[in-house]
């Protein structure tokens, strides 16, 4: 289903609204900092608890859940100085995936696919921001996340992810995005060859809703992962254009 979210003809750009999300709870922000020697992990209330101090060398990943709260989105722009119109971006649920580049921070919207508690494949938007030692990550619903197994390799202090830049994180952010498909397209794969298994087997049927199901299952597949090939195509067309300032280069990481 397709969440229509934009304001009325004539409505001034960057004008923040609340996204139509079936999460309305508070949101759930979750901080991890760290660096080749240490890890802290800590669940906020506020983001000023997290504004990190000029000599402060580690990397600092906010993870937002919930877009329930204006003032929160706001106070990103007024704390980090994220762009105005990338935030208002955040908010649009039905974004193309795509990376900007407002100067210092940039801005990567992207796609999440899961299986739901439902077993029905589910898709939300992602928003990356990222300025020096920082990233910070939206998404909308505080119980579906890919993300597990990077916060794992940063609490075990994992090679590579602890020793590198900001970027870096990035850069294993969009691959956990890449791999979440491939376990669910190999679910999809057996449920598929379950039904052509029961086709042909005498006294058994097959409802069209089955098929349906699986024909949408692919669709959402496709139009989550052909747009997020371009954006990645994107980066490693003009990789300069967008992380001139990274302490390490993300675009020559890329496969």
């Amino acid at each position: 289903m397709h969440r229509k979210n934009y304001g009325l003809p004539g409505t001034a750009p960057a004008t923040l609204r609340l996204p139509r999300t079936s999460y309305l709870g508070d949101p759930v922000i979750r901080v991890i900092s760290y660096s080749p020697e240490s890890v802290e992990e800590r669940l906020i209330g506020s983001l000023v608890e997290v504004l990190p101090s000029s000599d402060d060398r580690r990397t600092h990943w906010i993870n937002i859940d919930g877009l329930s709260k204006l003032d929160l989105i706001a106070q990103l722009g007024d704390l980090f100085g994220f762009h105005p119109l990338a935030l208002e971006d955040a908010l649009s649920l039905e974004q193309r995936p795509k990376i900007e580049n407002y100067g210092t921070p940039l801005y990567i919207a992207a796609r999440m696919i899961y299986l739901n508690a439902d077993g029905e494949v589910a898709v939300e938007q992602v928003s990356i921001f990222l300025k020096g030692n920082l990233v910070v990550t939206l998404q909308e619903e505080p119980n579906a996340d890919v993300f597990e197994p990077l916060r794992e390799r940063i609490r075990r202090k994992g090679p590579h992810v602890c020793t590198s830049g900001a970027d870096y994180l990035v850069y294993a952010l969009l691959d956990c995005l890449i791999d979440c498909h491939f376990p669910l397209l190999e679910k999809i794969g057996e449920a598929i060859e379950t039904v052509e298994e029961e086709i042909f087997h005498p006294g058994h049927k097959v409802s069209m809703d089955q098929i349906y199901r699986f024909k949408r299952a692919l669709i959402e597949v496709r139009r989550t992962a052909w747009p997020l090939r371009e954006l990645l195509t994107s980066i490693l067309r003009e990789p300069g254009r967008f992380f001139f300032g990274s302490n390490t280069c993300l675009s020559a990481r890329l496969p």
